[in-house]
């Protein structure tokens, strides 16, 4: 510690000498300048000196007061670091910080700020209670992620209260002078109440305050999951365009972020890719639903829950790594130990390399391979009559909407849905008309390589898009009524996250004992 940043407090004698401290003096108690700490008297005579403090701070070190002291420095006092700032002043002695820049965390309101060296001692007690209770944090965004909120204009045919009633979580909400119709995302509810035992809930938006809390009093009028104690609005960003993980809980090690809009986070590992949710739609200055049926929330809080435990089988063991490691690990593993091949799709080995839909299995953890063989576990094709040809009875073939969805879910879903050698498959049979929507605008055969929630094309007439949404909707419906998790699935993935994540820390000490060594070795 530098010395300007303590005082020392000193008795200018050179005999012996005892002390007396005030009630209240003692290590780690917090002092004003000026203020009465004791007194000190000399051995044999019985007159008391005052001793003050000669700054505002907290006392670091002090002499013991029953015994006969020779040493002149009797109380050292860590000079204030201004730790909570409100209204540009120091809470404590009241002095205005000279920086208040990379220091200072915003914190609830933006007159009010905390030091770096505070949210730190902040976080650290947090997070031992976080451990202990076995939790993880979630930060969630508002719009487009958890609801959409429609902004009703002058002039807009806004959707009638009878029509209103007739759907799910929509509700109205005015903030005079706006009024605005607001749907929950489908399964909401369930989505908090499945992770709100492994996860402490936190929302960050940048939307006005008033306009969050009356989000949130929809959403959890009893704030039993969400709480406005964790809430950051616009309002607590000073203008700042970008969210940080600071503002909320200082060190993002145990925490992951569904939000829509990645551009507002800058470079960050934890954000889960989150679908945008849009349920209304302006149509000739009419409100319509656009889509019906969102299954995004039902197979995420499956995929946290996962990831929830992965971290704690590992934490047992003593190996405490950020979570959202273990999340882009599971996105590594989805298709592991798959042997993925394509029939009747590419001309040849080099296309096939330089697809996108090779590249994206194989970041999903697939080993993909040009033509199937006996080792084949998973292959996809196009729906076409050459498949009663293929001569791979026992392997599954799907189509490429299956990597789509499974991409998109975070989850891997049941083959059978997808199965396109079953023309009675609703998915399949849904595929195949999405599939003719498609080929009436453009006649180009391609179109059956989707591309995850790109499926709207601007030259798409208004009654395709009708349909479109409509098929989306069935399918998600579809998924979600017949998903069953596949434990066995499940079970390879986690075990294959926490054997790489153990491999990489034992490397990892490997390698910093032979530099430690050579360092050694150097001296």
């Amino acid at each position: 510690m530098e010395d300007n940043e303590i005082c020392e407090v000193i008795i200018p004698v050179t005999e012996r000498f005892t002390v007396r401290w005030e009630k209240g003096i003692q290590l780690d108690a917090k002092v004003r300048k000026d203020k009465r700490l004791g007194f000190y008297k000399m051995v044999g005579e019985e007159k008391e000196i005052l001793i003050k403090s000669p700054c505002t701070g907290k006392i670091i070190f002090l002499e013991t007061p029953s015994e006969e002291l020779t040493s002149q420095k009797v109380c050292v006092i860590e000079r204030c670091k201004h730790d909570v700032v409100t209204h540009g002043l120091c809470t404590f002695c009241g002095a205005k910080p000279t920086e208040m820049t990379n220091q200072y965390v915003g914190f609830v309101d933006r007159n009010f700020a905390i030091s770096d060296n505070k949210a730190q001692e902040i976080y650290s007690e947090l997070e031992s209670r976080i451990l202990t209770e076995k939790k993880l944090f979630l930060v969630l965004d508002l719009d487009n992620t958890i609801i959409h909120a429609f902004l009703f204009q002058k002039g807009d045919n806004m959707l009638s209260l009878e029509e209103v009633q007739n759907y799910e979580d929509i509700y109205v909400l005015e903030l005079p002078p706006e009024k605005y119709l607001v749907k929950l995302r489908p399964y909401l509810k369930e989505f908090l109440e499945g992770v709100r035992k492994n996860y402490m809930i936190y929302v960050y938006t940048k939307g006005t305050r008033q306009y969050a809390e009356a989000i949130l009093k929809l959403i959890d009028p009893k704030e039993e999951m969400i709480s406005k104690e964790r809430l950051i609005t616009r309002d607590e960003m000073e203008g700042n365009d970008f969210k940080s993980l600071r503002k909320l809980i200082y060190d993002g090690s145990l925490a992951l972020i569904l939000d829509d809009s990645p551009s507002v986070w800058g470079p960050i590992k934890n954000l889960i890719f989150t679908k945008p949710f849009y349920y209304f739609e302006d149509k000739d200055n009419k409100i319509i639903v656009r889509r019906k049926v969102d299954a995004f929330l039902f197979f995420i809080q499956h995929l946290l829950n996962s990831i929830h435990e992965i971290f704690y089988q590992l934490y047992v063991k003593n190996i405490k790594i950020p979570i959202h490691e273990i999340y882009h690990g599971y996105r590594q593993n989805l298709f592991v130990e798959e042997d993925i091949s394509f029939y009747n799709f590419f001309q040849n080995e080099e296309e096939m390399k330089k697809s996108r839909e090779s590249n994206i299995l194989t970041k999903l953890g697939g080993k993909v391979s040009f033509e199937p063989s006996k080792e084949t576990t998973l292959i996809f094709s196009r729906a076409s009559k050459k498949l009663k040809t293929c001569p791979f009875e026992n392997i599954p073939i799907v189509s490429l909407w299956y990597i789509s969805y499974c991409e998109m879910f975070c989850t891997r879903l049941p083959v059978q849905y997808f199965d396109l050698r079953d023309k009675q498959n609703q998915i399949v049979v849904l595929e195949k008309a999405m599939k003719e929507i498609y080929l009436s605008k453009t006649n180009n055969a391609d179109n059956d390589r989707p591309k995850p929630e790109k499926l709207e094309k601007p030259e798409e007439s208004e009654a395709n898009n009708d349909k479109l949404n409509a098929i989306k909707d069935t399918i998600e419906e579809i998924l979600v009524k017949n998903f069953v998790p596949n434990d066995t699935i499940d079970k390879r993935i986690k075990e294959k996250i926490i054997i790489d994540i153990e491999l990489k820390r034992k490397n990892k000490r490997k390698a910093d004992e032979a530099l430690e060594q050579n360092s050694t070795e150097a001296k």
